[in-house]
């Protein structure tokens, strides 16, 4: 099936925090299949959490552990234990992949279910890079050779060699047995980046408006993507493009603007409102962060104490924390939604950062707005299908 054209396939993200049940999943799962809006169940590679520990707790209160996250691979597979029909989707990174393990750990994803697994594979952040002993400086090239290593396992037959700048095959392969074939897709941006997706990849995917800050430069890079791929000798209407949509959920305004005032959203917001804090000031917000500090390279949890946090926040507007996400109900959510798909998206993750406020008891009415939004973004498409043809 062409994952370029019809129905946007639609994910919705669960916790991988370690203090959420694996079994949870189960649970989880089987509401995203009642709901018959969600394609797959979506997952993040992170060995850090996403902010400093202690951060945002009243003083005497005692601090969750931040730093304790799941392996995403396993909890994909807890999902299709759970249904042998959701598709699953996780990010990774080149550097920290492995090639052949990662393929064989998809290849055996893919046996698992009817539906479509996705990895999609970034050039890495520096928190989970520089504190486990990865190397630096080397993501572009790992991409390159990791992006063209999964592509030759899952296209060949018999043994085959490589010789790339990171890694090296000698007569390696995987086998010929693959009843599924898991899809590839680049998570990121850049020009070199892109070329290499558009080259080697199934798709690409980065969050709004964290990375890409609106329509025009969405719909232009859809354009140009397009041609990257036809000009590598490939269907683009087989390519695949993706959007993030961090949303902050809720009916009540009063809510949203509380939410937008607290401590958690306003650090979400300053660091990773825009990934890169220039665009703030081509917004004409001041970025709380000195010129040049870049999310994916600069943030380090373990270095960063609660107070330096505490005073980063001091000094963020409510009008960055309305900036960072889609924010107001389901209906406006979804609204926002359909602007991306009729502007090239063929994928759309839904995520809601209104926990980040609420906490943990907050997830059951959150997931039931995404899938509130999911079920407005699949409507919609269906009739624009229902009219066109």
């Amino acid at each position: 099936m062409s994952i370029g054209m019809g129905s946007p396939r639609i994910a919705v993200a669960y916790p991988n925090h370690r203090a959420t049940p694996l079994a949870g999943i189960q649970d989880f799962v089987g509401a995203l299949e009642q709901s018959a809006v969600v394609d797959q169940f979506w997952v993040w590679d992170e060995l850090t959490g996403w902010a400093p520990q202690g951060f945002g707790i009243p003083a005497g209160m005692e601090a969750p552990d931040a730093h304790s996250t799941h392996d995403p691979f396993i909890e994909c597979a807890f999902a299709l234990a759970a249904s042998p029909r959701i598709g699953v989707r996780m990010t990774t990174d080149a550097v920290r992949s492995r090639p052949a393990e990662l393929t064989r750990t998809l290849l055996s994803l893919a046996s698992a279910t009817q539906g479509t697994v996705t990895c999609a594979i970034g050039l890495g952040e520096a928190r989970h890079m520089t504190p486990f002993g990865h190397p630096t400086g080397q993501a572009l090239s790992r991409l390159k050779d990791v992006l063209i290593l999964i592509r030759t396992l899952l296209d060949t037959d018999e043994p085959f060699s490589y010789n790339g700048k990171r890694w090296n095959f000698d007569h390696g392969y995987l086998g010929t047995y693959r009843p599924a074939r898991p899809e590839i897709w680049g998570l990121g941006g850049g020009p070199k980046f892109t070329e290499l997706c558009a080259q080697y990849a199934d798709g690409i995917e980065s969050s709004f408006p964290n990375a890409v800050p609106n329509l025009d430069v969405f719909a232009s890079r859809v354009s140009a993507i397009r041609d990257r791929v036809e000009a590598a000798g490939r269907d683009p209407d087989e390519f695949g493009f993706g959007v993030w949509l961090p949303c902050g959920l809720h009916e009540d305004p009063e809510v949203i603007a509380a939410a937008q005032e607290s401590p958690q959203i306003k650090w979400y917001s300053a660091s990773y409102g825009r990934m890169n804090q220039d665009e703030w000031r081509n917004e004409g917000l001041q970025s709380v962060f000195p010129r040049g500090w870049h999310y994916s390279n600069d943030y380090m949890p373990f270095t960063m104490t609660a107070a330096a946090a505490d005073a980063v926040v001091a000094n963020v507007p409510r009008e960055m924390c309305a900036r960072s996400a889609t924010w107001g109900t389901p209906e406006e959510a979804v609204k926002v939604g359909r602007a991306w798909i009729e502007a090239g998206a063929t994928f759309v993750g839904l995520l809601d950062v209104m926990p980040l406020h609420t906490g943990a008891d907050g997830f059951p009415s959150s997931i039931a707005r995404l899938l509130q939004v999911a079920a407005g973004l699949k409507a919609h498409t269906n009739n624009q299908s229902a009219e066109e043809n």
